[in-house]
């Protein structure tokens, strides 16, 4: 029991505490100290959230974005949570100044925050030399994992966790009754938690940076704890022993159902930790659904941390002046848990509704990303708002449950937030690796089966709180709760939502019209949401919503060419790195190279892998070749892991607006590329120019020519472009080219994208050297410290074209001959010489290219027209040319309907007539 000390017990100006008035014989703290303290929490709860956030993404880069690793990660930190409120909870009511103690903590924990970047620097060495014994063991690969998080994380989180029951022990000391003290505290520090979701997610890792952050997060944390020691070092916590306190009716009330029911806090703080599991079942599942509607990017994923934390905050503060009225709290504690039952079951039968809803917002604020942001947060708090705001309600009840005593408060907070914390570790193991990827059950049974759990805890909880018979116990809430107990599975059985309306990637969509594809095959999987959809013939991958990889022209001549540019400048290589298995067609063109060894293909998606058979016969039924090997893993980190050297690594991921694949586009992750590449390996990567500024296209650039000696750059027709990086400068015989392309397999499948002639292949090359260099030379290194892509290039998916038109027109300024620095050739050889004649011809597509953009640009129809025919003459065959004239053929229908004039429409016939 804590000590007064004369000091505090002289001190004047003591201000009345607690709803009801101050209580005899507590010693209270001056109005000025508590209001400072909970400042202090509240500014605490915004760094542990800041620190969660930045913590989370360097742990990400050591262990890898597979679900599996970030949940891994997760345990270990909220474990570390769970710990800290325990323990603490053993030793507070001990503690003569706890917000001493308090004071000691933060600084401890801010002192920490600086030095874990450096010791998760110092871990990947030994993360390596556990991946070499554990890569093939998937088990013994997740628990190393643990325990190098765990190693890492359980300091600073074990002293974040002993906080709550810290203060909740002084707070209790002072006068403040145990239900008013938790709703109080455990309201501001969520709150705090609020600002600091909102600030790491929106603003900090943008504009500062993760060190940055990390560095400003320590920073307050030593003020604040550099504060409460200077400040409250005088404070003190405890309950005298020799001073009646004179009961309310509540508190006589909830002393009699003790005394009925003498394991209520066993029992109140069990229900507890099921309803963790279940608030965390519905984070997870509403997170899987709603990214497939407003987005699977950083903000959409900030925006539903963001209102699910608000909810909690608002639910707690605004039980803070009932806790301690309540008559019957256990019973209160189970109408609440029906009543989140209930309006959770409201939001799973109405969320099919949702994908139009965001399609309307799209609609109407295509133009302003931060308005269509705002929208979309809005809407996700309108959906998680009720729910969460009853689950906030739960905490300050538990409080007064299972804190019998006031002296020993923070004992019984410490474990009643421990067993809520290891409850939502088990709710979000099950709802993310067995509930939602079984097929049976998915989001939308995860989402019922969590009302279903949440509904039994409550009737349970009434039935047991009735110690004076059923008499007593209003018949509505035990109506309601079996009715949610038996509506889920009829409701699955009979009411699924429908899959087309989720995977129509309905966050790139600016107009109402809804346009649902079959859809052949679906899968909610562990690291995602797959699906294959059929849309006039054209199948379709879609990951979280968005299409990855198709059979349509457009998309195979990208996914053929990225395997095929760097085998035939290679011509022989011993092992062969793909990053993303998508369709299967990359992997599958550089099988058709007989000359190239190994493929190790690094997916992370188990639903990607079960798509590919959709996609046999583009993809030749790769998963079955005998030189290619699925390594089921994150690409990044198995660079990062592995100690094999390459000769060539495809990169597949493109579309860096979604979250976590502008790792992919950093300068540590091309290094990571260059390290694992042997000394005459290859780089091909991919960059599209829709969804993207020009800004951000030049900084992909920029970046990879700042670690890369030699780059350059190949495009397959609007708005398409590679990359072919190397550690030194590239020259590659033509007769090496020539010998790659005329093999049969290889010209066959080069075939299906009119690529059947050397001339067409080499004539994608744009340029190299010092040409691509000077156009970024003025602009910053994209890096891991500073996210700026994985933040801008979200704003960039709805708007126009522009950035493609001017990306096309900027290279096109700079095209030079792959002559010059990159092919060897012999100009005494006259097959050379012709060669190069037709290879000339072939690269004359860009200029073509461009004054159809020009012309479009000064609406210009005819000119669009005639530049597409003149492509078509010198370049029948070519696959780029036939896109150049779809696209000049719908562009010219388009501008006939709004003018119409006859010499157009003669034009557009002559040339669309082609087309056939």
């Amino acid at each position: 029991m804590a000590l007064i000390s004369a000091e505090s017990a002289s001190r004047p100006d003591l201000s009345s505490l607690g709803s009801g008035g101050p209580r005899q014989g507590f010693p209270r703290a001056r109005m000025p100290a508590r209001t400072l303290l909970l400042g202090m929490f509240f500014l605490t709860g915004c760094c542990g959230l800041v620190y969660e956030i930045v913590w989370s993404r360097l742990l990400v880069f050591v262990m890898g974005a597979s679900t599996f690793a970030t949940t891994t990660v997760l345990v270990a930190f909220m474990g570390g949570l769970a710990l800290g409120s325990f323990v603490a909870g053993r030793f507070v009511h001990r503690l003569r100044r706890p917000p001493l103690v308090y004071g000691l903590m933060e600084i401890l924990v801010g002192l920490y925050a600086l030095v874990l970047p450096l010791l998760l620097d110092g871990a990947v060495p030994l993360y390596r030399f556990l991946y070499r014994f554990t890569e093939a063991h998937f088990a013994l690969l997740t628990l190393s994992r643990f325990l190098v998080s765990a190693l890492v994380l359980l300091i600073p989180t074990t002293l974040m966790g002993a906080t709550l029951p810290l203060l909740v022990q002084y707070w209790c000391g002072t006068g403040r009754r145990t239900g008013a003290s938790v709703a109080t505290l455990y309201g501001v520090n969520t709150a705090g938690a609020v600002l600091g979701a909102a600030l790491g997610g929106f603003v900090l890792l943008p504009t500062i940076g993760i060190r940055l952050s990390i560095l400003g997060a320590a920073i307050i944390n030593c003020l604040i704890g550099g504060l409460a020691v200077v400040l409250l070092r005088g404070q003190v916590g405890g309950v005298s022993d020799d001073v009646s306190v004179p009961a309310t009716d509540a508190e006589a009330e909830l002393g009699e159902l003790r005394k009925k029911r003498p394991r209520m806090p066993l029992v109140a703080m069990t229900a507890f930790a099921l309803s963790g599991a279940a608030a965390m079942a519905y984070q997870v599942a509403w997170t899987r659904a709603l990214v497939l509607t407003i987005g699977p990017h950083t903000y959409s994923f900030a925006c539903i941390v963001t209102a699910y934390i608000l909810g909690l905050a608002l639910g707690s503060l605004l039980m803070r002046r009932r806790a301690d009225r309540v008559d019957n709290p256990l019973s209160t504690f189970g109408r609440l848990e029906i009543g989140i039952a209930l309006s959770a079951f409201v939001v799973c039968a109405v969320m099919e509704f949702v994908p139009q809803i965001c399609q309307h917002i799209n609609a109407r604020f295509s133009s302003s990303f931060r308005l269509l942001i705002t929208m979309n947060f809005l809407l996700v708090l309108l959906i998680v708002l009720l729910p969460t705001l009853q689950m906030g309600a739960i905490f300050p009840l538990i409080g007064r449950i299972c804190a019998p005593r006031d002296d020993r408060a923070g004992e019984s907070i410490g474990r009643a937030y421990a067993a809520n914390t290891l409850g939502a570790i088990l709710g979000a193991f099950l709802a993310g690796f067995v509930l939602i990827p079984n097929q049976t059950v998915g989001s939308q049974g995860t989402l019922l089966g969590a009302c279903a759990l949440n509904a039994a805890v409550g009737i349970f909880l009434i039935l047991y709180a009735a110690y004076d018979g059923l008499r007593y116990v209003s018949p509505w809430p035990l109506a309601a709760g079996l009715a949610l107990l038996a509506l889920p599975v009829p409701m699955m059985a009979h009411y699924r939502w429908e899959a087309s309306r989720f995977v129509n990637s309905i966050f790139l969509l600016k107009t109402t019209k809804m346009d649902f594809p079959e859809v052949l095959f679906y899968r909610e999987g562990i690291d995602g949401t797959v699906a294959v959809t059929d849309h006039s013939g054209i199948i379709s991958l879609r990951i979280n919503g968005k299409a990855d990889a198709s059979n349509g022209l457009a998309d195979c001549s990208t996914q053929l060419s990225l395997g095929h540019i760097p085998s035939m400048l290679v011509g022989r290589a011993d092992r062969v790195m793909v990053l993303g298995l998508g369709s299967g067609m990359t992997a599958a063109a550089l099988a058709c190279n007989e000359d190239l060894g190994q493929i190790d293909c690094l997916e992370i998606s188990t639903g990607v892998v079960q798509a590919a058979r959709y996609f046999t016969q583009v993809n030749y039924n790769i998963l079955q070749h005998p030189r290619f090997r699925l390594i089921r893993a994150d690409g990044r980190n198995h660079l990062l892991l592995t100690d094999r050297v390459y000769d060539i690594i495809a990169n597949e991921p493109s579309n860096p607006w979604m979250a976590g694949v502008a790792n992919l586009f950093t300068r540590e992750y091309y290094e990571l590329c260059r390290d694992r590449l042997s000394e005459d390996g290859l780089l091909c990567t991919w960059m599209h120019a829709y969804h993207v500024s020009l800004e951000d296209f030049k900084l992909v650039v920029r970046t990879i020519c700042e670690v890369f000696p030699h780059v350059s750059v190949w495009g397959a027709g609007q708005p398409d472009y590679f990359f072919v990086a190397s550690k030194r400068p590239l020259r590659v015989p033509l007769d090496r080219v020539l010998n790659v392309l005329s093999k049969p397999t290889v010209g066959a499948d080069l075939a299906r994208i009119f690529l059947d002639r050397p001339e067409s292949v080499l004539g994608m090359f744009i340029c190299d050297g010092q040409a691509l260099r000077s156009w970024t030379a003025d602009l910053p290194v994209h890096e891991d410290d500073l996210p700026t892509l994985e933040y801008a290039a979200p704003k960039a998916i709805l708007s126009s074209e522009e950035a493609a038109t001017a990306i096309a027109l900027e290279l096109g300024e700079r095209l030079t001959s792959p002559f010059d620095e990159l092919l060897i050739w012999d100009s005494n050889d006259p097959g050379h010489v012709e060669f190069k004649a037709r290879l000339e011809d072939a690269r004359q597509y860009f200029r073509f290219h461009a004054a159809a953009i020009r012309a479009r640009k000064n609406e210009d129809a005819a000119g669009v027209l005639r530049a597409a025919e003149a492509a078509r003459q010198l370049l029948p065959d070519d696959h780029r040319t036939l896109r150049l004239l779809q696209g000049a053929c719908e562009y010219a229908r388009e501008m006939i309907e709004k003018h119409g004039p006859s010499e157009l429409i003669a034009l557009e016939k002559r040339v669309c007539a082609r087309i056939a």
